[in-house]
């Protein structure tokens, strides 16, 4: 009989869009349980034959009431399951879902950073705490897994994780035979920049629209997409005022948040990611994997997909004139540099992101335990 693992994330969005490879990976060895909030994507995980388990989560609630049943919640999981491995992404499931398991002592809890976020840019007296329960959490940790050399390093400089318990990974991978590219390089009659977000203030989404402000003074025909949902539910919402203005007068396209994005991407000249940290950006992944010159800011999660003058360029974060700046220096590159820097990039996620890479170094880590 295989032994039980369950994999918990804050939506079932996540575990499908990010996790399904690798959980396709474990079944073949064990019987994967999936612990999250019903959502539409739910369905999708179970057509695909895994056992589904709904648990009640808000990823914003304070509320000190609701995080205890999500507590208990996990508690009633890890007793009926009684899994052999728990593997926690996103915060709540990484804290709270950690600390049930300590009442359980043949659990092995592999937690995984993807990324600080909301987290990261909290008060002070907000995040103070959740460090601390992240360092009690990860007592029960067997190895925790970072996206970038930062938020690993972050982590161990303040002492909530010793280094032979950290491992760095790039990313949540990405599936090349998926994200393939065999068209002929653009000749748009219009450049298009465009942008794959969650729509909220810290994915430097105001920096995207100042930038574009400034471009269009200069240049015809150029176009700025943003495609993505706005954040309702994030903290620190975008002054939506301000974007639908911009969208009213024509200096960006926002286009509906979709799952498959990879027609936008290819029909687009340039991927651009203002963001203020990341753990390694999908979206810059995804433009990488088909052939596209990459914008970002010089932060976390951006920079170790980016390489400088190489698959495309980094500019200050939070700097919408420096954002114009290197969004200019693009415009101005000849296409034959322009679709040398998307080779580039394709290439160098090849060697370092591709999802069975990844994958496959994380299962050779928990095989060791199991």
């Amino acid at each position: 009989m295989k032994k039980n693992i369950i994999i918990a994330a804050n939506s079932s969005w996540n575990i499908y869009n990010f996790r399904m490879h690798l959980i396709r990976k474990l079944s073949s060895k064990y019987r994967v349980i999936i612990v999250a909030p019903v959502d539409k994507y739910t369905n999708y995980i179970l057509d695909e034959g895994y056992e589904f388990v709904d648990i009640k989560l808000n990823r914003n609630s304070l509320n000190i009431f609701s995080n205890f049943i999500i507590f208990f919640s996990y508690i009633l999981i890890f007793n009926k399951y009684q899994p052999a491995a728990f593997l926690g992404f996103t915060i709540k499931p990484n804290i709270i879902g950690t600390f049930a398991s300590f009442f359980f002592k043949k659990i092995n809890s592999y937690n995984f950073i993807t990324g600080l976020g909301t987290f990261f840019f909290s008060r002070n007296f907000f995040r103070k705490y959740i460090l601390i329960f992240y360092k009690i959490a990860f007592i029960k940790s067997k190895i925790v897994f970072f996206q970038n050399h930062e938020d690993k390093t972050y982590f161990i400089d303040r002492n909530i994780i010793k280094e032979k318990k950290s491992f760095l990974i790039h990313g949540s991978g990405i599936d090349l035979e998926f994200y393939n590219n065999t068209n002929a390089p653009n000749n748009n009659k219009k450049f298009i920049f465009l942008c794959v977000s969650r729509i909220n203030k810290d994915k430097g989404i105001i920096e995207y629209i100042d930038a574009a402000k400034l471009i269009k003074k200069e240049f015809l025909n150029v176009e700025f997409q943003l495609l993505g949902e706005i954040d309702k539910k994030y903290n620190n919402q975008v002054d939506i005022d301000y974007l639908n203005k911009s969208i009213e007068n024509k200096i960006i396209t926002h286009i509906n948040f979709i799952d498959d994005v990879r027609t936008n991407i290819i029909e687009s000249d340039c991927i651009v990611l203002p963001s203020y940290r990341e753990g390694s950006s999908r979206a810059l992944l995804e433009g990488a994997a088909l052939k596209k010159p990459l914008i970002a800011s010089d932060v976390p999660g951006c920079n170790n997909i980016v390489k400088d003058n190489f698959n495309g360029y980094l500019f200050k974060a939070k700097n919408s004139f420096n954002t114009y700046e290197v969004m200019k220096k693009m415009l101005n590159l000849d296409i034959r540099e322009r679709n040398l820097m998307g080779k580039r990039s394709r290439e160098y996620i090849k060697d370092k992101f591709e999802i069975n890479l990844v994958n496959n170094s994380i299962l050779e880590v928990i095989y060791k335990h199991i």
